[in-house]
Formats: C-alpha cells, structure tokens, sequence
C-alpha cells in the first residue's frame, strides 16, 4: 500500500515536472517572441525619429521647403553693416530723386531771386515817378493854392462891402452856436442865417457881384430860393422870396442887381411876417451875415 502510494506519488510528482518544464517551455517561447516584437517596435520608433530628425535637419539647413519661392532673409540672419542690394538701389533712387528736386529749387530760387530784383527795379522806378509826379502836384497844388487864396481875399474884400439885400428889420438873428425859437415848428432849433422883414413884393437885390448856380421855386424849408456863388466856394442864399422868374441859373448878377422880392413861400417860416430869409455859405459852413452888412440906424 505504501509503494502503490509511493508510486502514485512518483508519477503524480513526474507529471506536475512534466507540467512545469512544457510551462517554462511555454514562457520562454512567449519571451522570446515578445522580445522579437518590442524589438521590432523599438527598430520602428528609431526609423521615425531618424526620419523626423533628418527632416527638421533638412528644413532648418535649407531655410525650408520654398517651392520654388525666392528665400526670404529672416532677422536673425541679417548683418546690420551689410546693405541689402534693394534697399541700396532704393536709397540711390530716393538720393536722385532728392538731388532732383534740390536742383528745382535751386533753379526756382534763381528765378525768384531775379523777379525780386526785377520787382525791386520797378519799384525804384515807380518810386521816382511817384516821387516827381507828387513833387509836381506839390507845385500845381502851391499854384492852386495861391489862386485860391487871391481869391479869397476878393471874395473878402466883396464881404467886407457888402450891400443889404433888402433894407428891414432882422426879427430873427443866426444862430448855430445857440437855439431860436421857431413860432411854426414851436420847437427850439439852430437858424443858419437871419430874416429881415419888410411888405410882401419889396425888391430884393444881390449883396455883391456873383454868378446864379441854383434856382429852387418849392424848397422844402425856404420855398422860393436863388443862390449866387461868388468864387473862393463863397456864396449867398436868399430864401422865402415871391418868385424865380427874375433870374436863371448861370446868370451873371452884379452888386443891387434885383433878383427878387420879398415873399412869404417858406414852408418852415410861414408863421412869421414877411421877410427875406439871407444865408451867407463858406463851403458847408454857415457865416453870421450881420459881421458883414452895414449897421443900419
């Protein structure tokens, strides 16, 4: 019983050898075909990062894939003493073209500077004819002026003998300086010459020699009027008169020549009696007559 059971264990311990040799037989086959595969894959990934490697290699040595296309220089790669063959044609170009437009200038310059001295020629030459055209005005204004002035001192002396226009009473005095009262505006206001009173029709006669220059038969203010200019922009007016039909404009009157008559025509005096209303005019201004007519008793 023993043996049977010694023998059984002989052969069970046999086959459980047999069992573990085929395992290990089996583990190492197994081994070594996956040895066989790593190493396969192993020789794989080598290939691919060789060829990766030897791309980027390429691409970097090569400044990449151009198809075709003109290399670019990059920055890195550029020598900043070392001109580009564009940017130098470039720049002559520009220095031309800069060369160019000073040689313009220059010649627009000389131009100006020619017209200027031209302009300046021309202005001393207009200089000098504007300096002897007013020398010679000077001259023809000292004769106007000496003309004028002979006669100012006739027209003077005239006024110093001048005659009455009509022989009456001044019932209203000139005034400028001060204010009258008018009875028909009945307001105060300025008179530029005096009235002197006397029955409608009294003949009214020329205070010195003068010519007619103005006839006026509906002044607005003095009616019936008739002014005598009497030279050196002197003149008399004689307003509120009848009539015009005694004188025409041009007419030449002398000294108590009758030119008129006493009338009541005035628009701004026609609530005052009858009258002569008498100017005397130097220019624009307004003369006192009375400084000039005789002083009546």
């Amino acid at each position: 019983m023993f043996d049977s059971w010694k023998s059984k264990v002989s052969s069970q311990i046999k086959g459980a050898g047999i069992k573990i040799k085929s395992g290990f037989k089996h583990i190492k086959t197994s081994l070594k075909k996956t040895k066989s595969a790593r190493g396969i894959i192993l020789s794989l990934l080598v290939i691919l990062v060789g060829l990766n490697s030897a791309f980027w290699i390429f691409r970097a040595s090569h400044n990449g894939f151009s198809w075709g296309k003109k290399p670019q220089l990059r920055q890195w790669e550029v020598d900043m003493n070392e001109k580009v063959p564009e940017q130098s044609q470039k720049q002559q170009d520009k220095a031309d073209t800069d060369n160019e437009v000073k040689s313009k200038d220059r010649s627009i310059e000389s131009l100006n500077s020619s017209s200027e001295s031209l302009t300046e020629t021309s202005e001393n030459t207009s200089e000098a004819t504007k300096s002897s055209q007013a020398f010679t005005e000077k001259e023809n204004m000292g004769e106007q002026i000496y003309v004028e002035t002979d006669d100012v001192v006739s027209a003077t002396a005239q006024l110093s003998t001048m005659a009455m226009p009509v022989i009456g009473k001044t019932i209203t005095n000139f005034a400028v300086d001060t204010l009258t009262y008018s009875k028909t505006l009945e307001q105060w206001g300025c008179h530029h010459g005096i009235d002197i009173s006397n029955e409608l029709g009294t003949p009214v006669k020329a205070a010195i020699d003068g010519t007619v220059v103005d006839v006026k038969k509906d002044d607005p203010k003095l009616g019936v009027v008739v002014v005598i200019d009497h030279g050196a922009d002197i003149k008399t007016v004689y307003g509120n008169l009848a009539s015009e039909k005694l004188v025409e404009k041009g007419m030449n009157v002398q000294k108590g020549q009758v030119i008129g008559s006493v009338g009541k025509t005035a628009p701004f005096e026609i609530e005052d009696p009858p009258h002569l209303h008498f100017e005397v005019r130097r220019g624009e201004d307004s003369i006192d007559p009375s400084q000039f007519l005789p002083k009546l008793k």
